[in-house]
């Protein structure tokens, strides 16, 4: 940049504008370093996330717990599906009976959810390992709701097998067909996604947070 007399003050614009300009260009860098590394550790905590999250599944999924009850709640809606009690007015698979035997044996699962819910909370404490996992670029809070996700997802299976088992025993071929009613979705439905999972939920939040 050079410098002229006063009576040149057109120039001198120019001079001061190509000064800004650079300065101005010369602190971008910084800003776009510093959103690069945020979206970075962010990527980082979410992948941390999915980790702990399938990480519990598996874990939860080798527990001989989870078969148990699996087996037991599965056979017993088998059973209950192909002689329930009902009326000789109601069908076998209507929706009040499948409402009414989906949630009358809830108390296995919440059993099984009880117990995962509390290794979950603990396990990683008790064993001193939880300062392995906050070493990652994760918070206390994904680490726990990663941790209760993958709990949730394990204790909801046992109730989906147990639905399909109480579906099929009623199109078994010594069930009278008299007693059989059309099949409807809605029910099952019904009783999975307002009743029970959201029930689960709540009980295992409560379990988990004390």
């Amino acid at each position: 940049c050079r410098f002229f007399p006063l009576d040149s003050s057109p120039v001198a614009p120019s001079c001061m504008s190509s000064t800004i300009s650079l300065r101005e260009t010369g602190s971008n860098p910084p800003r776009l370093i510093l959103s690069t590394s945020t979206s970075r550790r962010s990527m980082a905590a979410r992948s941390a996330w999915r980790e702990l999250f399938t990480f519990e599944i598996r874990y939860q999924l080798r527990q001989p717990l989870f078969y148990l009850v699996t087996f037991a709640l599965s056979v017993l809606l088998f059973i209950k599906g192909t002689d329930n009690g009902a009326s000789g007015r109601l069908h076998l698979n209507a929706p009040a009976m499948i409402i009414e035997e989906l949630m009358k044996w809830i108390y296995f699962v919440l059993f099984l959810m009880t117990a995962f819910v509390a290794s979950a909370a603990v396990r990683d404490f008790e064993r001193r390992t939880s300062e392995l996992f906050f070493s990652k670029p994760i918070s206390r809070f994904d680490y726990l709701t990663a941790r209760f996700a993958g709990t949730m997802v394990v204790s909801a299976l046992p109730y989906l097998v147990g639905t399909l088992a109480l579906a099929v025993s009623t199109m078994m071929p010594d069930v009278d067909p008299t007693r059989v009613g059309p099949f409807r979705l809605a029910p099952f439905a019904f009783a999975l996604g307002v009743l029970i999972i959201p029930t689960l939920i709540a009980l295992g939040a409560a379990f988990y947070a004390l």
